[in-house]
């Protein structure tokens, strides 16, 4: 007679949490994540209304957009992130290759969102 062991959620999260791809991966998503939320909340008060946000429009009032429309890139991150990072520890026990793929673009993701919040700031300031 076969028996099924089924598998506990601590049982995922065993391996992944001793993969110090995932640490690390995770570490740098988080740090360019609060970074970003970081510099944006302290010039935020400091930014004009219109802020250009659109670059792939015609240079002029096309590209303006209103600043509260510069937190769609730290929510987009985050988004991004948790859905990455949730699909990577389901990944991890039987597709380890691309569970690493996935941690690996978070942060990268995560570093791009981050530049251009950071670089839209500088402009305008």
């Amino acid at each position: 007679m076969r028996t099924f062991r089924i598998l506990q959620v601590s049982d995922l999260g065993v391996s992944f949490k001793k993969d110090r791809v995932a640490l690390v991966a995770v570490s740098f998503w988080l740090f360019f994540l609060f970074s970003s939320i970081f510099y944006l909340l302290i010039y935020f008060p400091n930014l004009p209304v219109s802020i250009p946000l659109f670059f792939s429009r015609s240079w002029g009032e096309p590209q303006l957009a209103q600043k509260i429309y510069l937190w769609v890139l730290p929510v987009g991150n985050l988004f991004l992130g948790v859905v990455n990072v949730s699909f990577a520890i389901s990944l991890h026990r039987s597709n380890q290759f691309l569970s690493r793929i996935l941690l690996a673009i978070t942060p990268i993701i995560s570093l791009l969102s981050a530049l251009s919040v950071i670089n839209i700031i500088n402009l305008v300031k």
